[in-house]
């Protein structure tokens, strides 16, 4: 039998115990981002929770998508982290909550000036329409911001009643 070869580096080479211990390293490397990973989304998770619980008790919730995955704000252009978290709509407050890296969006219903529902936003896509929502921030500026959510017509549904072509609360 032949001894065992890398194409990279031959068995025989004085560099294989080298290579062989860079390659456990990265490895290593590799599996502690990831497991640092899960616990943070664990962690978020658990915060997503209680944020949500002291929210919303005593609200009613017209939709909520626990998984929905946030494409970015317009305004911050597309280098952004898409991220999965909640998606909360109330009769007066669309509200999200990404787990990791953690963010929070408010957007009062007054606000929103229309919702579209395209399949790109700022150069990234599922390749199935997203749930965009324009508004106007506190500042009195224009702002986008998109979601990708699984039932995308139950929310159109819930939040169409609040709005109107004008961009004006009913």
């Amino acid at each position: 039998m032949g001894a065992t070869t890398s194409y990279l580096i031959p068995a025989g080479s004085e560099f294989y115990p080298l290579f062989l211990f860079i390659l456990g390293a990265i490895i290593l490397l590799l599996l502690a981002v990831l497991v640092m990973t899960l616990i943070q989304y664990v962690k978020a998770r658990k915060i997503a929770r209680k944020k949500l619980h002291e929210r919303f008790t005593g609200k009613e919730i017209l939709f909520a998508d626990q998984k929905a995955n946030y494409f970015g704000l317009q305004s911050l252009g597309g280098r952004q982290i898409r991220g999965n978290g909640v998606l909360v709509l109330t009769s007066d407050e669309l509200y999200f909550f990404r787990f990791v890296p953690m963010k929070e969006i408010s957007i009062p219903l007054t606000s929103i000036t229309g919702i579209d529902t395209p399949k790109f936003f700022l150069g990234k896509s599922y390749f199935k329409p997203l749930l965009k929502v324009s508004y106007t921030d506190p500042d009195g500026n224009s702002e986008e911001v998109a979601w990708f959510i699984q039932k995308l017509d139950e929310c159109q549904q819930a939040l169409l009643p609040h709005i109107n072509k004008a961009g004006k609360r009913k």
